[in-house]
């Protein structure tokens, strides 16, 4: 018996409220696409605007939703509120609650993550690396001129 997802009944309110209808794309590349409710599977799309997006074996450049659900998938860009994974590789992701078995970002922000997600940038670490970054324009200068001083 397949379990039942509780997004499900949110994307068909939506779809519903929205009055789009439902976009199934199967086995094709896509440039743009919108709608209450997305389905990809085995599919490229550029662009993605829509109310809830199903991703199976896909692959989207831009993406802004409400939610997701991903498995096996890779995205460019994504602004999402909710997001629920198998497995989703992004390079940025901005999301309000993650939840995943394994997700792999270049830059995350995120409110809450639940699940096995790994950023290379968080903002943490980009504060970090920015900090470092003008610690060295600041202090090279300094060493600069006080290793010529010295010379002379």
């Amino acid at each position: 018996m397949a379990e039942l997802n509780p997004l499900d009944e949110y994307a068909a309110a939506a779809s519903a409220a929205l009055k789009q209808d439902s976009v199934q794309i199967k086995n094709t590349s896509v440039d743009r696409v919108e709608g209450g409710q997305v389905s990809l599977t085995n599919s490229a799309v550029q662009q993605v605007n829509t109310q809830a997006l199903y991703m199976e074996n896909a692959a989207a450049a831009l993406v802004h939703t409400h939610t997701i659900e991903a498995t096996a998938s890779a995205i460019g860009a994504v602004v999402v509120d909710n997001l629920n994974a198998e497995q989703i590789d992004a390079r940025a992701l901005v999301a309000r609650n993650v939840n995943a078995e394994r997700v792999n970002a270049g830059l995350l922000l995120a409110l809450r993550v639940d699940g096995d997600v790994h950023a290379r940038w968080t903002p943490l670490t980009a504060l970090a690396a920015g900090s470092a970054f003008a610690a060295v324009l600041v202090i090279l200068p300094r060493v600069l001129r006080l290793l010529r001083g010295t010379r002379k």
